[in-house]
């Protein structure tokens, strides 16, 4: 990362009841010895955009653009569940815990986000959304047919949660992986229904 760039990423925080249930989650999975580096849990987040080396001199209008979008979601009900792996198909790379939502606003916000930054030069994902926190990243094949197996005997499925917020996160790569920091926490608006 060159002095005058940050590498930043768009996204929305686990609530902290649901970190401790993941957490519980990953000791479980942890039993088939697979050869797994777990993420910890201040690193569980949804990314709703990587922004990657960013200049800094960007930064203040990358802030404005989310509080823009913020400002126009609702806060979004969803639940945590369904753990799985990427690739679906092939040898896995990373085990993830899915989101789930009665409505379609984290695809809608995600969409959102797309279109405004790559108005700003940032190429848009070419990958289809799937709301979802990575929980471990897969380092050799060693125990993932253990894993497999525990992944699809296991039940995981949080309390419904409200999702208030969206973040802009600085990862800084250290030697022993990356350390996150929220650069800005932009409120999602209020529920006005209720």
């Amino acid at each position: 990362m060159g002095e005058n760039t940050w590498r930043l990423f768009v996204a929305i925080d686990t609530p902290p009841e649901v970190k401790a249930a993941i957490t519980d989650l990953q000791r479980r999975l942890q039993a088939a010895d697979a050869d797994i580096r777990w993420e910890r849990a201040d690193k569980f987040h949804l990314t709703l955009k990587f922004l990657g080396e960013t200049r800094a001199d960007l930064v203040e209008r990358i802030i404005a653009t989310l509080r823009e979008t913020a400002r126009s979601f609702p806060r979004i009900n969803v639940v945590y569940g369904s753990p799985g792996f990427f690739p679906t198909r092939g040898d896995p790379r990373v085990v993830w815990v899915g989101m789930t939502e009665h409505g379609e606003s984290l695809g809608r916000l995600y969409d959102v986000l797309q279109e405004q930054f790559a108005a700003i030069g940032f190429p848009k994902d070419d990958r289809t959304f799937h709301p979802h926190v990575t929980i471990g990243r897969v380092r050799s094949m060693k125990g993932i047919s253990a894993l497999r197996r525990s992944v699809e005997s296991l039940t995981f499925e949080s309390q419904p949660v409200i999702i208030s917020s969206i973040e802009l996160i600085n990862s800084v790569l250290k030697s022993d992986g990356s350390v996150y920091s929220t650069i800005a926490h932009l409120p999602l608006q209020s529920d006005t229904t209720r």
